[in-house]
Order: C-alpha cells, then sequence, then structure tokens
C-alpha cells in the first residue's frame, strides 16, 4: 500500500544513519575533543544510540527488500483468494528471512565490536 506519509516515515526512521555518524563520530573529531573524552566505553552508557542506528539500518533494508518484491507476486495471491493478512504472512514473510538474518548477523557484529 503506498499512503501520501510513506516516503515522510522512510526519511524519519533512515535519516539517523546519516546523523548519528556525523554526531557520534566525525563531530567530536573535528572540534577537538579527541577519542579520549568521546570513548566508545561512554557510548556503552546510552543504548539510544545502539537502538537509532540499528532500527534504521533495519528498516533501510527491509524497505529495499520488500520494495524488490513484484507486485504480480503479491496479485496472484490475491487472485486465488488470499487477503492482505494471508499474503503478508504466507508470501512475503518467508521471504524476509535472508533479510532478517542479515539484520541479525548486522546487530551482532555491532555490539560487539563496541562491547570488546
Amino acid at each position: 500500500m503506498k499512503k501520501r506519509s510513506d516516503k515522510a516515515w522512510y526519511a524519519l526512521f533512515v535519516l539517523p544513519l546519516v546523523f548519528i555518524f556525523t554526531t557520534v563520530v566525525i563531530i567530536p573529531f573535528f572540534i577537538g575533543i579527541g577519542y579520549s573524552f568521546f570513548s566508545w566505553d561512554g557510548m556503552a552508557l546510552n543504548p539510544k544510540i545502539f537502538v537509532g542506528f540499528g532500527t534504521s539500518m533495519a528498516v533501510f533494508l527491509y524497505h529495499g527488500f520488500v520494495k524488490s518484491i513484484p507486485i504480480s507476486l503479491e496479485e496472484a495471491a490475491t487472485i486465488d483468494g488470499c487477503t492482505k493478512f494471508g499474503v503478508f504472512w504466507k508470501i512475503v514473510f518467508p521471504m524476509l528471512k535472508p533479510t532478517t538474518a542479515t539484520v541479525m548477523i548486522l546487530d551482532v557484529i555491532f555490539l560487539w565490536t563496541i562491547y570488546d
């Protein structure tokens, strides 16, 4: 389904990918704060950064994958008598397994490198 607000919601979720990297890594180095003041240990105390980055990355990956699913596949399932929920649950959801595995691996690697 396409609505007017879809692009705004997508931008709301994906923009932190740019802003988090900029505010967390680049700005402190340009200001001259240095690595000792703004270390990864200080970031570990703030889970908002992890949630923001993880959610943004997941929305970006899922959006790209779901957008690549052909509409004809969903239309064929609807013609065969599937509801919208049935189309998602029986057709689209099983196709999301590789993307879900990718999101899980990326989140684990991100958290592993931060806490290591």
